[in-house]
């Protein structure tokens, strides 16, 4: 693969649409894919024991879960149960929190830390046991190992090489993450924002504004 196909290939991959701090994301996420597709079966929930790496669980201990006013693993588990998996990790998107579900449910989690990568299993015990797992990455897509091992062969000038020539529909991806991140700025982003420096004032907002975002993983 020629080296522009490669850092785009990468670029494709690893870029991910996210909605709030990625590990509470992670979390939600694979909750969501755990959960008895009955309603009627959440409330049959005995246990909920979910597996992190030491890294997830630090970051999400005490960080703020979008649309639930709270923060901490225990409404990214909730947010998780009222989310919908197909989207990802924007799996807080549109959820109505709810409290008495909190209730029901804080008394029932149980939480293993472990040493590893990313990582999140859930466990729920309801009228029968469900479970997922996510791993590698926060979304669970993970990069083919031939193309970590090509990628991590290139050179800073194949990167300069590759700025002189960006791709369109790579600049249409950064455009997009920049207009999801919380419309990011005002003024308007220009249409020649790929020159901007560090000294401009969008590009400092840009930075500032971290709530909704793509993530590169």
């Amino acid at each position: 693969m020629e080296k522009n196909e490669l850092i785009t290939e990468i670029l494709k991959k690893e870029i991910v649409k996210a909605l709030g701090c990625t590990e509470v994301g992670l979390i939600g996420y694979t909750v969501a894919k755990a959960k008895p597709d009955d309603v009627y079966s959440i409330k049959e929930i005995k246990i909920i024991k979910i597996i992190l790496d030491k890294g997830t669980f630090k970051n999400a201990y005490s960080v703020g879960v979008p649309n639930t006013g709270k923060f901490g693993i225990l409404p990214a588990v909730v947010g998780g149960l009222l989310g919908n998996k197909e989207n990802g990790l924007e799996i807080f998107k549109d959820i109505k929190y709810d409290e008495e579900l909190e209730e029901f449910i804080k008394d029932k989690l149980k939480i293993e830390v472990i040493d590893s990568e990313v990582y999140c299993k859930v466990y729920i015990e309801a009228d029968k046991t469900y479970e997922s797992e996510t791993k590698g990455s926060h979304s669970g897509k993970c990069i083919p190992k031939t193309l970590k091992e090509a990628y991590k062969k290139l050179t800073l000038k194949d990167f300069i090489d590759y700025l002189d020539d960006i791709p369109k529909d790579v600049i249409n991806l950064i455009k997009e993450t920049i207009n999801i991140n919380n419309n990011l700025s005002i003024p308007e982003v220009p249409e020649d924002f790929i020159n901007l420096n560090i000294n401009d004032d969008v590009l400092n907002v840009m930075v500032k504004k971290q709530f909704q975002v793509f993530i590169i993983e």
